[in-house]
């Protein structure tokens, strides 16, 4: 149950707002999500969110942190032999198919939602802006190319590579619903 924003009632998960004077529907605002770290999402939280709590609440926006996780070219792992070999086994060293993979969440969320979907600066969006600030592609030959094409992008649109890359190859009509707030920007 969540408290009404008037302190005088509460909202349940099915969209009903009780108050002393009866129960109505519930008008959701916002959900804001904890961190999301696409890849890394419990899929039984993934499920609950979209196919219950969104369905049924129907927020006018989603607000998403930490959306884009960056396992592909984390500065945490580089100098883990350990770590690096697991991950190439596993096939979690490829920049473009992490970036896949988050275009194809963005669809799955539009496709659930019909509001806003609220991007906020993160510190793991900018994993991504500092390894190719730092042009750690360089030593990077799997992940080369697209770095060095994301890496322009970034510069000419002057915003975040995740934004770039998400701006270059998400269709119009998910692009027109994304919102993506810079550090210290408001949302209210």
């Amino acid at each position: 149950h969540l408290i009404s924003p008037d302190g005088k009632g509460f909202c349940d998960i099915d969209g009903k707002h009780y108050t002393p004077e009866g129960i109505k529907r519930a008008k959701v605002e916002a959900l804001v999500c904890g961190d999301w770290h696409t890849g890394y999402t419990c899929p039984k939280v993934r499920h609950a969110t979209y196919n219950g709590i969104v369905r049924k609440m129907k927020p006018d926006a989603i607000i998403k942190h930490d959306f884009y996780d960056g396992y592909s070219i984390s500065h945490h792992d580089e100098s883990n032999a350990t770590i690096m070999a697991q991950k190439a086994e596993a096939g979690m060293l490829s920049l473009r198919a992490e970036l896949e993979k988050n275009l194809e969440e963005i669809k799955y969320i539009a496709s659930r939602t019909k509001g806003e979907i609220v991007m906020v600066a993160s510190n793991h969006n900018d994993h991504l802006d500092r390894y190719l600030a730092e042009q750690r592609y360089n030593k990077d030959h799997a992940n080369r190319i697209v770095a060095l094409e994301l890496h322009a992008e970034a510069i000419k649109r002057g915003c975040g590579a995740f934004q770039a890359y998400i701006d270059i190859n998400a269709p119009e009509k998910i692009k027109k619903r994304l919102k993506w707030l810079s550090r210290d920007e408001e949302y209210t």
